[in-house]
């Protein structure tokens, strides 16, 4: 159990993970934000720099250090959430294989762990090592359908500066045939609800909208589903509370990400608010078609 610092204390971030996800850009967000930033710090000096800061700090750390070894690294971070407690974040950057292919190629940059071979074996090697600092990272950003504004917007709303004892619930819609989000925690499929696409006067609008939701929540499986919801959450953000996680992402998926995952998704992150939770909503597709 850590021992948290006053709440006065500076808050740090570690950012970390996958080439070309976004570690550079989270780092200049967060510096835009009030932060000081180190990129590409060496892990041995880790505890010296966060030690010596005087106000929030944020930190890089990933394959581009020599030498760097995922498992020293992982028993250095957990030595200094331990010391530090809750202004302790540490937030793990993520993208699809084809999403970063692609961002390479266009940015003609030389992936660090693909030199000598394929970037696509390049990648999937990279993945398999910081594997270790995934599995204990505080959050887990996937920026594969996301521009820089959309990330930024998401880094704001966290409110790192000042961390919170309660934790963070970020509500997700997508489109299945867009992928699954990779950093969501529990999915839920809800293409078995009837369709508002198929209804003419619903199709051109979104499950924001209140004609929408009740067209959902009309469906006669609706009331059993959304029960079985409200309990299977109840149990899983209770114990997920108790095990000390801060960060959560609840994602429900649909065909087109327009209506019913869109409703779903407003509908428990209302019900979440009530309940006291600190909560985001992201509607994927949504925001996307608003940012093209």
């Amino acid at each position: 159990m850590s021992n948290p610092l006053p709440e006065d204390q500076p808050a740090v971030v570690i950012v970390t993970g996958l080439s070309g996800a976004g570690i550079s850009s989270t780092l200049n967000i967060l510096q835009d934000f009030g932060f000081e930033t180190i990129d590409n710090l060496p892990a041995h000096f880790l505890e010296a720099v966060i030690e010596a800061r005087t106000g929030p700090m944020a930190l890089a750390i990933d394959v581009r250090n020599r030498n760097f070894n995922p498992s020293t690294v992982a028993q250095t971070l957990k030595e200094i959430r331990q010391k530090i407690g809750r202004v302790f974040t540490l937030i793990y950057m993520d993208c699809a294989e084809d999403e970063l292919v692609q961002r390479f190629s266009k940015t003609k940059r030389a992936h660090p762990m693909a030199r000598d071979i394929r970037l696509q074996e390049g990648i999937a090697l990279e993945r398999e090592l910081v594997s270790p600092l995934l599995n204990m990272a505080d959050m887990h950003l996937d920026t594969t359908n996301q521009n820089i504004w959309q990330h930024q917007e998401r880094l704001e709303k966290l409110n790192l500066q000042q961390p919170e004892e309660r934790m963070r619930i970020r509500v997700v819609s997508f489109s299945y045939g867009r992928g699954i989000p990779r950093d969501a925690d529990l999915v839920f499929d809800v293409r078995f609800l009837r369709n508002p696409h198929y209804v003419a006067e619903l199709r051109d609008r979104n499950g924001t909208e209140t004609s929408v939701a009740n067209y959902v929540a009309e469906d006669t499986a609706y009331p059993a589903f959304y029960d079985a919801l409200k309990t299977l959450l109840n149990v899983t953000l209770e114990r997920f509370a108790q095990e000390g996680k801060s960060y959560l992402t609840i994602a429900f998926g649909c065909t087109g990400g327009q209506h019913r995952s869109v409703a779903l998704a407003e509908i428990t992150a209302n019900k979440l608010l009530f309940d006291q939770h600190i909560v985001q909503t992201f509607h994927r597709e949504l925001s996307n078609a608003q940012k093209s």
